[in-house]
């Protein structure tokens, strides 16, 4: 390799060994007309090559792994505003975290996420497709947990509807209030009633019914 000799000009600064940004320049690569090119190596292990002003300027700060970590954030952020990404965070946290204040109904209850889905949320959106305004995950046999098969996009009606086949059942402890829209659901417990939340589904409201039987009654 040919090696070019240091510039004798009284303008010429050697900035060998500084470091901008994430990257440090190793040695001079050539002169230019106006400018002088160097060689440089980014934190990330790659090489690449730099004016003085470029760098001193803060122009160039990488080899161009920064900016392709910006765009993913961005593209990340953008993600995150969804309401598919919603749905699929919010029915993972149902089903997996402890804290949920739903997790009784669903993860406490054997109600479980396929690890296709739990593992990817581009998964989940290439098998639900994109969330048509007004609906929300539903799962079409309420025993079964989230998978492909047994999922779609629905209304609150349709989800109502199809969680309260058995609404004969629902007699005792919860009732529908058409102020709140919203399911009560309730006990009493030597001779005091005890409210238990409001859902959006009768199907959450019966759990939380029969879930504070077994703990209470039994």
């Amino acid at each position: 390799m040919q090696t070019i000799p240091t510039p004798k000009s009284k303008l010429f600064l050697d900035i060998s060994g500084n470091k901008y940004g994430r990257i440090t320049v190793i040695s001079l690569h050539s002169k230019g007309k106006h400018q002088y090119n160097w060689n440089c190596l980014c934190d990330c292990g790659n090489s690449t090559l730099s004016t003085s002003t470029d760098l001193k300027t803060g122009h160039k700060s990488s080899c161009g792994c920064l900016r392709q970590e910006l765009r993913a954030l961005n593209s990340s952020l953008r993600i995150s505003r969804t309401r598919e990404y919603n749905s699929w965070c919010s029915l993972k946290s149902r089903c997996n975290n402890k804290n949920n204040d739903h997790y009784e109904n669903y993860g406490g209850r054997g109600i479980t996420v396929c690890d296709r889905w739990n593992a990817s949320f581009q998964s989940f959106l290439d098998d639900m497709g994109a969330r048509p305004h007004n609906k929300n995950i539903d799962r079409i046999d309420g025993d079964k947990g989230y998978y492909p098969e047994n999922c779609r996009w629905a209304t609150n009606v349709t989800q109502n509807r199809n969680r309260g086949s058995m609404r004969g059942a629902y007699v005792s402890g919860v009732s529908y209030s058409k102020a709140k829209r919203k399911w009560i659901a309730s006990i009493g417990i030597e001779g005091k009633k005890f409210a238990l939340g409001q859902f959006s589904h009768v199907f959450d409201a019966v759990c939380a019914r029969k879930s504070a039987e077994n703990k209470y009654w039994i």
